[in-house]
């Protein structure tokens, strides 16, 4: 074989390898930044500057998908092994910055969260907390990251029994008592309480109202549309994860959502919102 051909067949290998581990590579979908409370010129120049760190990794197919929304969750529709997305928020202290990266297969999430004196600082350190998202090997017993970051990674919920005891819930839910057996109780912030029933499908622990809504849970609305609300929608339900130390359970929560007039309901829909409950 002549030196010409020895290099055709070498390149033509390369160039096959090249295509081979590009689709064998985990792809990582990059959604937009989630922020509504930051100025429109902040939140375009964390966008590109994650995003271009995003880029430099190697072990990853990235798909840039930064005109959409992040989605609560993996779906049909949605073919990737990741899921990637930050969010820029105003707090007391500063302004939080999270980032989340979301697994499919292993349905884990990790999450860096920190807060942040100034805008100039989270660009600074920007890269290392994209790198150290990234790496899997990277745990908060490493002093460098552990001062710095917060990191959490969910997974399935093997036992109910497990998570017995006081949780705190989100806005308007005030504790829950997650007894054992899957049932709890829920004490709203209006006062009244509701019986749930807890069990685990498919790793997710999902959790249900069990009974009718109560005028009572309907706080943001007048009294004469709480009260039609109570008859006419469904009770909410709760999709978890659970983090490794069974203290913090992270998901999705569908709730009722309504429009009406000065004396009535005129429509109801249902949405689904991100939602955290935290051990006691």
């Amino acid at each position: 074989m002549n030196k010409k051909r020895k290099c055709a067949v070498f390149l033509f290998f390369m160039f096959v390898s090249s295509v081979y581990r590009l689709f064998a590579l985990p792809t990582v979908s990059v959604y937009q930044v989630d922020s509504v409370e930051m100025q429109s010129s902040v939140v375009h120049t964390v966008d590109d500057l994650v995003f271009s760190f995003i880029k430099e990794l190697k072990d990853y197919k990235i798909v840039d998908v930064r005109t959409q929304a992040p989605p609560h969750g993996f779906s049909n529709e949605v073919s990737t092994d990741f899921i990637f997305f930050c969010s820029l928020k105003p707090v007391d202290k500063g302004i939080q910055f999270e980032l989340v990266l979301k697994g499919r297969e292993s349905q884990y999430t990790r999450l860096i969260s920190k807060v942040y004196d100034n805008i100039n600082q989270i660009l600074l350190d920007t890269r290392m907390l994209v790198m150290s998202l990234f790496d899997f090997s990277v745990a908060l017993e490493d002093n460098t990251i552990a001062k710095k970051v917060v990191i959490v990674e969910f997974g399935f919920v093997k036992s109910v029994d497990a998570l017995a005891g006081s949780w705190k819930g989100e806005a308007g839910l005030d504790r829950i008592m997650i007894l054992r057996g899957g049932r709890a109780l829920a004490v709203f912030s209006s006062g009244v309480s509701a019986s749930l029933e807890c069990k685990i499908q498919n790793g997710y622990l999902l959790v249900m109202q069990k009974g009718a809504m109560q005028a009572r849970q309907f706080l943001d609305l007048p009294d004469n549309i709480a009260q039609q609300a109570a008859q006419k929608t469904k009770p909410p339900s709760w999709k978890f994860l659970v983090s490794s130390d069974k203290k913090i359970l992270s998901g999705t929560k569908t709730h009722a959502q309504i429009s009406f007039s000065e004396n009535a309901i005129t429509d109801i829909s249902y949405a689904t919102s991100d939602v955290k409950w935290l051990r006691d």
